[in-house]
Parts: structure tokens; C-alpha cells; sequence
């Protein structure tokens, strides 16, 4: 795997064009169109509190605002109003929206979410 600096970013149509130090041609960045990009984490800065990324929230567990568990954060789904978390319950996946009235409580540091059962959000009654 190689490594490069980004030295510009420009928004496209359905995509983002990058610009990589040391790659100054069409032909040399041809090798690269549709590669995965990864960065490590000491280098990503979060714009404002409250904010998480996707990786943090993966495999941390869920809980009711009663103190129930519900189960585990497995995947983040990305919609165009806000992300949807998909938590692994015991007999059923539940989807919650990633909103302040839905989840009430991020504790990274204990690997914990809080969930509002109230408002719609989930039903752990449902079978």
C-alpha cells in the first residue's frame, strides 16, 4: 500500500477528485481512480462535539434509557436527513435514527450508547 498526502480536494458530480503529491499527470493517477483511501486515525479532526466517526461506533452497546440493553451498533446506514445506526438485538435488528431525541447518550470511553425508546424511535416490545 502506498502512502500519499492529499494536496487538494474538488467536489464532483457523485464523486470527489483528489490531487496526491507526487502524482502530477492523468497517467500517473490512472492506477489509482476508484482506489479504497484510507487515514490513520491520528490524523482525522472532528468539526464540532457530539460529532463520531462510523468506526468508533461499531460493535459498541446499545441500551434503553431504563438501562435495558438492546443490543450492538453492527453497521451505520448514510440517508440524505441523518445516518440510521442498524443495532443487532437478541431476536431482531432495529433501526434508529441517528437524531438527538432518538439517541440521547454517546460514552465512547465505556462503549455505551443511550436510546430513547419514546418518540417512535423503537418498540422493545415488538417481537
Amino acid at each position: 500500500m502506498s502512502e500519499y498526502r492529499v494536496s487538494s480536494i474538488k467536489p464532483q458530480k457523485n464523486f470527489f477528485l483528489l490531487k496526491l503529491e507526487g502524482v502530477n499527470t492523468l497517467e500517473e493517477s490512472e492506477p489509482y481512480r476508484g482506489a479504497d483511501i484510507y487515514i490513520k486515525k491520528e490524523h482525522l479532526t472532528r468539526k464540532e462535539a457530539g460529532e463520531y466517526f462510523w468506526f468508533e461506533l461499531i460493535g459498541i452497546k446499545a441500551y434503553s434509557t431504563k438501562g435495558e440493553l438492546i443490543g450492538t451498533v453492527r453497521h451505520v446506514l448514510s440517508t440524505r436527513s441523518n445516518d440510521v445506526y442498524v443495532i443487532e438485538g437478541e431476536k431482531k435488528e432495529i433501526l434508529v435514527p441517528a437524531t438527538h431525541s432518538a439517541v440521547r447518550e454517546i460514552d465512547l470511553e465505556n462503549q455505551r450508547m443511550i436510546i430513547s425508546e419514546t418518540e417512535g424511535s423503537i418498540d422493545l416490545n415488538e417481537g
